[in-house]
């Protein structure tokens, strides 16, 4: 009786390292880092989360795939400049417009190479590429902030107003990811990415539009790109080419440090959330700290080697599960 009990506590406990490290995070940081707690210290960690959730969300979903969006932080900078161009020439109503346009078909020529090279790592590193060279050689590299009042205040009103003490982008994120994580769980297309992922081979011998489960995947990643690029725009009001740079590899940090397998089929928005989560933290921690940047980034190194090996461990049991029950919703 007492090996079974000790048998679940560790699988349960194996099950959820993620959110142990941060309360265990949390409670050192608070002890050794005198403001951690604090009120200001709080508001900055919500104010640091949106532009993260948004992007690791939609890298998450291409990650479940099986694949990798390495042009992410590229189309932060091209919505950036896009946005403020468009917002100039036609207004804001119809600069969203255009820039979810723009995202869509960032996401579709992203899903059609990925097809055709058969590696999303190509294929979206020679977009990341494309992308950064066309934005900075309209713009000279030079950031975009002349816009009309109407926008400007629009944009103001974004970056600086709340809900209940959290920030608007924040809750704009929030919904956002609220929103997929109904398409990924209720939606037929939702279980043909995670059945795509658990085996390619199985979906497609089975009825599953490769072409449809990349597109959504890419298309989800490039508009929540577009959403964290609004975000940020409106902190700083302006259209920056180079606003993405270090958030890529963020986005998949947060993606693995949660959880979600690289090999894909495995995760969720719950996946990302936590490590967004563990993320802020630690980077938030440590700042506080004053240790050096350079610092900070081996241990963000060495804390994603730590949870990949983890993952390794304790993921083939629920791969197998999530594929056995894709397999068994999918309409032949």
């Amino acid at each position: 009786m007492n090996s079974q009990i000790n048998n679940r506590v560790a699988r349960w406990a194996a099950s959820r390292t993620t959110e142990l490290a941060i309360l265990l995070l949390i409670f050192a940081f608070s002890i050794f880092i005198r403001g951690f707690l604090g009120l200001s210290n709080f508001k900055n960690l919500l104010g640091q989360a949106a532009p993260l959730v948004l992007l690791a969300a939609g890298q998450g979903v291409v990650i479940i795939v099986g694949g990798l969006d390495l042009s992410q932080g590229s189309v932060v900078g091209l919505v950036s400049v896009v946005l403020f161009a468009a917002a100039n020439a036609f207004g804001f109503s119809a600069a969203l417009v255009i820039t979810a346009a723009v995202c869509i078909l960032v996401g579709v020529l992203n899903a059609y190479c990925t097809i055709k090279l058969k590696s999303s790592f190509v294929a979206s590193f020679a977009a990341m590429y494309i992308i950064s060279g066309i934005t900075i050689y309209k713009t000279g590299g030079t950031p975009i902030s002349n816009i009309p009042p109407n926008v400007s205040r629009i944009l103001i009103w974004l970056g600086t107003a709340s809900f209940y003490g959290v920030p608007l982008g924040l809750v704009l994120a929030c919904t956002a990811v609220g929103g997929l994580a109904l398409f990924l769980k209720f939606t037929r297309l939702g279980l043909h990415v995670y059945a795509f992922g658990c085996n390619p081979t199985a979906a497609r011998i089975h009825g599953v539009s490769e072409f449809a489960v990349w597109t959504s995947a890419f298309c989800v990643s490039a508009l929540f790109a577009g959403l964290a690029a609004i975000v940020l725009s409106a902190r700083v009001l302006q259209g920056n080419p180079q606003m993405g740079e270090g958030l890529l590899f963020e986005s998949i940090a947060a993606c693995v440090v949660g959880g979600i397998a690289l090999s894909g089929g495995v995760g969720g928005v719950w996946f990302v959330l936590r490590g967004v989560i563990l993320m802020i933290v630690i980077q938030n921690g440590l700042y506080l700290s004053d240790l050096n940047s350079h610092i900070r980034d081996v241990v963000v190194g060495a804390m994603l080697i730590v949870s990949v090996f983890s993952s390794r461990i304790r993921i083939p049991d629920r791969r197998s599960t999530r594929l056995n029950s894709s397999h068994a919703n999918i309409s032949y």
